[in-house]
């Protein structure tokens, strides 16, 4: 284990939410697609998708649009498990298959004892003020696109997000000295 082990935590437990993310190869026959949008993939008649309780689209339908259509869009889906097994079952089903470029379990990661113990930083509009002195030093934001992100939606509060710099200027003024 490295230095930073203990800090990030994936564990699930099956009082959370056994989800899946899947998202699908580019050139997935649409038929295949169908096979996962709700309400189909909550019906159970197929065996591929058995276990599963619930599925929705990853991306909003207004993300969606913003995408275009067809092979424009990310075909990307939640699949809600019954509980631990299924979702092991579904994950092996689903990996195998062609149609999918990966799947893997949806896990919350805590940091330094949970969410409620992280600090709360303002909104993105307050930290790119031309006032902000240290506004030339996050070009970081454009990098990742952030700034595109936030112009097309503030996001949704039940989903966290975090932006992890690893990055070192040691020729940086703050680090003189």
């Amino acid at each position: 284990m490295g230095p930073w082990a203990f800090v990030a935590s994936g564990q699930s437990t099956d009082q959370e939410p056994q989800e899946l993310i899947v998202r699908l190869d580019d050139q997935a026959p649409t038929s295949f697609v169908d096979r996962l949008q709700p309400p189909i993939a909550k019906q159970g008649a197929d065996s591929l998708l058995d276990g599963i309780r619930s599925s929705s689209p990853v991306f909003s339908s207004r993300a969606a649009k913003a995408g275009g259509q067809g092979r424009n869009r990310i075909s990307a889906f939640t699949l809600v498990l019954e509980d631990s097994s299924a979702l092991t079952a579904v994950q092996n089903r689903l990996a195998q298959r062609s149609e999918v470029r990966y799947v893997h379990p949806n896990v919350a990661y805590t940091l330094d004892g949970g969410r409620a113990s992280l600090p709360k930083f303002p909104t993105p509009d307050p930290i790119l003020d031309p006032d902000n002195v240290f506004a030339d030093s996050l070009n970081h934001l454009s990098v990742i696109r952030a700034l595109d992100a936030w112009s097309e939606t503030a996001g949704d509060s039940s989903v966290a997000v975090g932006v992890v710099d690893t990055g070192i200027y040691f020729d940086h003024p703050d680090l003189a000295g």
